[in-house]
Order: C-alpha cells, then sequence, then structure tokens
C-alpha cells in the first residue's frame, strides 16, 4: 500500500503544470504571426491596378485557416482601366479569409461610387474573384432623389448596379422610364 501511494504522489508530481508556461503557448497562439504598421496594398490584374487597400495596422495569422486582421480600420479604393476611382469602401474593422480570398468589412461600412451614392450598412462581405458586394444585414443606399433601405445587399464593386433583397422606403420611378404603352 505504501508503495502504490509513494507512485501515485509521483505521478500527481510529474503531471503537474507550469501555468505561466501554459498561459505562454495559448497566448503565442493567440498572436499574429505578422503585424504591418501603415500597409498599402495594390490588386492589380494584367498589369493594370484594379484596387489599393490602406490600413493603419495589418495582422496576420498563419494556423489551420489562415486570415489577415485589420483592427484599427480599412480603406478599399477601386480603379477602373485609366486609374480613375469608381468606388470606395471603408470600415472600422476589417478581416480577410485567406483561403476564399474575401474581405468581411464591419462596424460602420461606407461604400460610395462615382455619381456620389452612398451605402450604410455594418456588415459587408468583398468577393475578390467575383468582383461583388454582399451583405445579409440591415443596409441603407442614399442617392441624389431618393433613401432606400433593406435587408440583404449584393452590388458590383464598382457600386453601380445593386439590389437589395428585402427593400423598404420610398422609390422614385419615372414615367419617362417605364416601358408600358403609351395610351
Amino acid at each position: 500500500m505504501k508503495n502504490l501511494t509513494f507512485v501515485l504522489l509521483l505521478c500527481i508530481a510529474a503531471c503537474s503544470n507550469d501555468t505561466d508556461e501554459i498561459n505562454r503557448i495559448t497566448n503565442e497562439a493567440k498572436s499574429p504571426t505578422e503585424t504591418i504598421n501603415g500597409l498599402q496594398i495594390l490588386y492589380s490584374d494584367s498589369g493594370f491596378v484594379k484596387a489599393s487597400m490602406k490600413a493603419a495596422v495589418m495582422n496576420r495569422y498563419y494556423n489551420d485557416t489562415p486570415y489577415t486582421e485589420l483592427p484599427k480600420g480599412v480603406a478599399m479604393y477601386f480603379f477602373d482601366i485609366g486609374q480613375d476611382t469608381i468606388s470606395t469602401l471603408t470600415a472600422k474593422y476589417a478581416i480577410r479569409n485567406e483561403i476564399n480570398k474575401t474581405m468581411e468589412a464591419r462596424n460602420d461600412v461606407i461604400v460610395k461610387n462615382k455619381k456620389g451614392e452612398t451605402l450604410n450598412t455594418e456588415k459587408l462581405v468583398w468577393n475578390e474573384a467575383t468582383g461583388k458586394f454582399t451583405s445579409d444585414v440591415f443596409v441603407k443606399i442614399t442617392t441624389a432623389s431618393e433613401v432606400i433601405m433593406g435587408q440583404g445587399f449584393e452590388a458590383n464593386q464598382d457600386f453601380t448596379r445593386y439590389s437589395i433583397k428585402k427593400p423598404k422606403g420610398s422609390i422614385i420611378v419615372n414615367k419617362s422610364d417605364s416601358t408600358a404603352p403609351a395610351f
């Protein structure tokens, strides 16, 4: 019986963990692999710059699902072939999935196009491959003549064509735009 008690005490002592060591390892897993301050990235296709992204801080995490976090906000500028800005996107926070090449912008997201139309929402996803913006939360679009609100949204990244999934509010339709026959 004495030998069994001694063996159990020895096993318990040998299995004890240093809490400082556990905390260090846990924090390393949560710490970014790479941090960049004052970042600007250019996205190009076939030799043409299509977009520019600016962020005060970028943290990269390399794990099973690598991602990039922009904890202090992001500003995106989208360009046409002549390098004119066709739309902008700003948000107070963003996170980019490195595998599926999507960026989710959150907190005071604003998209503006060349015509001055503005989208406001709290969450927006930009898909780099398709060049589309989508959202599944409340959105508000302000144009020169109307304010359109709704739940859910999809648009091209130059924000010239868009659809709201569940619209609310008043929409002005010009009679001259109507395709109905005149009587």
